[in-house]
This record gives C-alpha cells, sequence and structure tokens, in this order.
C-alpha cells in the first residue's frame, strides 16, 4: 500500500477500509495500555517520598535524586512534559516508572520497594549508607566515622530533613 501510495496510484476502497481498521486498533491498543497503568498504580502513600524531595528543593537542590531499596528516584525537569514528577529508575538507570500526583504509573518491579521507601524515607537512606558505603542523597562516599554509621551524610540529612 505504501508503494502504491508513493506511485500516486489510489487505494481501493477495501485497502481504505484496512487502515482505518489498523489505525483503530492501535489506538484501542493504546488506551488499553493506559488503562493497564492506571489500573496498577500503587494504593500505599507515597506522601513521604513526595515531601522528602519537596524539602530538598526548598533547600536548594535542583535535580535531587534519592538512592534507596534498589531505587533510584530523581525529579523530572521543570521545564519537561512531567513536571513535578518523580522518576522511577533501577539500580542500572533503567526506566521503571514515575510518581504523579501521589501515585505510581509503572513497573511492578518498584512498588514494593516504594512502599518500604515511603514507610519510613530516613531508615531506607540509613540502610542504603550502610550498605554500600554512599550517601542515599548526593551519592558521595561516606568517609566520616560518624557518617558511616549513620548511612548518610551530615549536610545530606540537614537538607534532605533526614535528621
Amino acid at each position: 500500500m505504501h508503494q502504491q501510495h508513493c506511485e500516486g496510484k489510489e487505494w481501493s476502497e477495501k485497502q481504505v477500509t484496512a487502515a482505518l481498521s489498523m489505525v483503530e486498533k492501535t489506538r484501542i491498543s493504546r488506551e488499553k495500555r493506559a488503562a493497564e497503568r492506571e489500573a496498577s498504580a500503587v494504593e500505599v502513600s507515597l506522601q513521604p517520598i513526595i515531601d522528602l524531595f519537596n524539602t530538598a528543593k526548598e533547600s536548594g537542590y535542583k535535580r535531587p535524586v534519592y538512592r534507596a531499596e534498589g531505587l533510584v528516584i530523581s525529579l523530572a525537569p521543570d521545564s519537561g512534559v512531567n513536571a513535578g514528577a518523580l522518576y522511577v529508575k533501577d539500580a542500572d538507570k533503567q526506566y521503571l516508572g514515575k510518581v504523579v500526583d501521589g501515585r505510581y504509573i509503572g513497573r511492578d518491579e518498584a512498588k514494593e520497594a516504594l512502599s518500604i521507601i515511603s514507610k519510613d524515607p530516613r531508615e531506607a537512606a540509613i540502610r542504603y549508607g550502610q550498605k554500600t558505603g554512599t550517601c542515599a542523597c548526593c551519592g558521595r562516599g561516606l568517609t566520616n566515622h560518624a557518617s558511616i554509621e549513620l548511612g548518610i551524610g551530615p549536610i545530606c540529612a540537614d537538607k534532605w530533613g533526614l535528621m
């Protein structure tokens, strides 16, 4: 059909019907996927994570990033399509989903980890820091004995409201 079109030939009525049918199936498929994503949204309150990022942003961070429970959560750019959303990626930086309007929409792998983080973001940050030796908020290595024990750097703990 494409070649026929490029050659300036008209399509038959059956070809037009077939093309319209394919377009409709694509539209329905897209709507079905969107509905499935919406249905799989996490029911647990993600407000503690949102509050954590709001505190970091109010402290002057332009693009805060938080790491815990095998996830990397970052703030979407203010100028982007998803302004205000939080992007959720795995430790290898593969996109899993996003938090929008207090709800997670994305792959199931992140749901449990988000639930754990949301229950106590400070404790999740401490576990991450103690396990990896790096700060959950800035990603820098923890060198100070107190920071290593706490699992988070003192500046980050203050600026992220994790004291």
